[in-house]
């Protein structure tokens, strides 16, 4: 091999470190999946939750759900956890797997982008060959060409360029929920009921660990045009610190008197304007006083 400049020689150590984080976050992927699917599992053949609940709970789909029955490293004998204990498992493993989504993604722009630069060096005069790169970052010619035209499809036509793919700008789907403020159940329950009721979803992209990612500005645009931000009655208990029951009850007396907030209803279940409600909870006590 021709002498390389230490430019370049950084370039090389980078791209490998950034190699190393994709395969190791694919590792712990795996891992968080496992628990994610155990979890499901126990939840649905030792405590016979229903399938669909889980699977929205557990951010799984009807093909991952079918695979995860014939999965070779589910044990045959699942864990004597307790429902609760299974819930914890799968909203840990959830948030594990979108954090890891997101470091994997990270990576493999950054391997992507080193690849890009070594593709574009030359030394001695001579510009690196694929199977030049492929040698000294130890990717090999195939994975190198395939970064390539990732960095194409991407729009990194310079080492240094903006990223213009398809999930820049992206975040997953249980990142987006804990910047709501809301829990990832409930994002996926409102996605899959704008599907149903024909409103549209915002665009969605898969990063390379099949974490789905939803572009930030768009969704949160999307979240409030439909309300998805309006609060239900334990909402407000949470809210205002006060028991769920009572809560509950002065708002179907409001109801019966015609002095109810505003509100929505999404499916069999009613949800309060933000504002007018915390209006109206003033009333009783129940809401802070700006």
């Amino acid at each position: 091999m021709k002498t390389l400049s230490r430019e370049i020689r950084k370039t090389v150590e980078q791209t490998k470190a950034a190699h190393k984080i994709v395969k190791d976050a694919r590792r712990k992927h795996a891992k968080a999946v496992q628990l994610r699917n155990l979890g499901a599992l126990v939840l649905v053949m030792r405590h016979d939750r229903k399938i669909q609940p889980t699977m929205r709970l557990a951010a799984i789909g009807r093909d991952a759900w079918q695979a995860m029955l014939t999965d070779a490293s589910i044990p045959s004998t699942l864990p004597q956890w307790s429902p609760e204990h299974a819930v914890k498992v799968i909203e840990k493993a959830v948030a594990d797997i979108a954090a890891i989504g997101v470091e994997e993604q990270q990576a493999r722009e950054n391997r992507v982008r080193g690849v890009l630069a070594l593709s574009q060096a030359t030394v001695d005069g001579e510009k690196l060959t694929n199977v030049d790169v492929g040698e000294l970052t130890e990717l090999g010619k195939v994975m190198v060409g395939k970064d390539l035209k990732h960095a194409e499809e991407w729009g990194f036509t310079e080492p240094g360029a903006g990223n213009t793919s398809e999930s820049a700008g992206m975040v997953p789907v249980a990142v987006m929920a804990e910047r709501l403020g809301v829990s990832h159940k409930r994002v996926l329950d409102r996605m899959e009921y704008a599907r149903e009721n024909s409103l549209g979803v915002p665009r969605t992209s898969t990063a390379a660990s099949r974490v789905l990612l939803v572009d930030e500005e768009e969704f949160a645009a999307w979240w409030v045009q439909h309300r998805f931000h309006w609060l239900a009655a334990k909402d407000l208990a949470e809210r205002w610190g006060v028991p769920y029951e009572a809560v509950k009850e002065r708002l179907r007396t409001a109801k019966a008197k015609g002095t109810d907030p505003v509100s929505t209803n999404f499916g069999r279940r009613i949800f309060y304007e933000p504002a007018s409600v915390d209006e109206w909870g003033t009333q009783y006590g129940y809401a802070p006083r700006s």
